[in-house]
């Protein structure tokens, strides 16, 4: 007689307790899942020298839009670790800051830097490596044409071409 009640007691055990198991992780499934509904996007000149047309940031608010380049960041490959020589282009100092928010909450934050080897930095340190489709997926959403993504400079000044003097 106690073995079957032992084992009455085992059979209601060992269902609930992996029901618990499977209902913690299903909300850990869903815990941590990101839905930004808004993107602020700033054009920062990171080389004084370099004189760009002013930009003001601005905000995206078409959620299905900003989800979507909120997936292609996400997706992008990691930069190969180690030193590794790579021969880049002329930087021309541009990056996009891109505040992912949903409602008044920051989800992420990632630096685009369009010029020279590419990156795309997410957080402080997670460099990401983005291609052509990243490019026209970012265009996409802040409604510009491709190339306006990399504006030139209107003038450059150094020590063989000083600025212009704003006297006359």
């Amino acid at each position: 007689m106690h073995m079957t009640i032992k084992k009455r007691i085992l059979l209601l055990i060992i269902p609930l307790f992996l029901l618990s198991g499977c209902g913690s992780l299903l909300l850990t499934a869903n815990f941590g899942k990101e839905n930004p509904t808004s993107l602020q996007v700033n054009l920062v000149n990171m080389i004084p020298e370099n004189h760009y047309t002013p930009t003001s940031p601005h905000t995206i608010n078409n959620a299905q839009a900003v989800q979507q380049l909120y997936n292609t960041v996400q997706a992008l490959p990691h930069q190969a670790s180690g030193s590794i020589a790579r021969s880049c282009p002329v930087d021309s100092g541009l990056q996009y800051q891109l505040v992912f928010s949903q409602g008044q909450t920051v989800i992420q934050k990632a630096t685009y830097h369009p010029g020279g080897c590419p990156s795309v930095v997410i957080g402080k340190s997670d460099v990401r490596v983005p291609d052509k489709s990243f490019a026209q997926t970012l265009a996409q959403t802040i409604g510009l044409p491709v190339k306006e993504l990399f504006p030139t400079f209107l003038f450059s000044c150094n020590t063989h071409s000083p600025c212009p003097s704003p006297t006359p």
